[in-house]
């Protein structure tokens, strides 16, 4: 975050994003785990929220939090490649080619098929992402 130069943080208070209330069927308890990050992102008056997991909590926090909350989101949910690949594509973040040799890239089920999320890490991957197959 330094190298693109994005004031940041990390709060503790509000760190754990998933979606566990999901996957046990109480969209009620989901609320209470998404509220809280919520809740902390506008505390820090939070443009954007970036959700740095394979995509459970980025469902929840992307497509169904607004509901949850009640209203629309203050603020912007981005998985961190989505994020990582403006930043490359705007020159604010320069990467440097790796090393030669295979690449493997396997995407996160929830953020790819559900989210859509299947450019920004193909985009940070480099030239040879072109030869991945989806």
């Amino acid at each position: 975050m330094l190298h693109v130069g994005a004031k940041c943080t990390f709060r503790s208070d509000g760190l754990v994003a998933e979606n566990y209330g999901y996957y046990a069927g109480g969209k009620a308890w989901q609320r209470e785990i998404s509220r809280r990050l919520i809740d902390q992102a506008i505390a820090c008056k939070a443009q954007i929220l970036l959700v740095p997991e394979c995509g459970h909590a980025y469902a929840a926090l992307r497509w169904e939090a607004a509901d949850l909350y009640g209203k629309p989101l203050p603020f912007k949910v981005l998985q961190v490649t989505e994020y990582l690949a403006a930043q490359l594509q705007s020159g604010r973040l320069q990467l440097k080619p790796a090393a030669v040799g295979a690449t493997t890239f396997q995407d996160p089920c929830e953020s790819a098929r559900k989210g859509g999320v299947n450019d920004a890490p193909r985009a940070l991957i480099g030239p040879w992402a072109s030869s991945c197959r989806k």
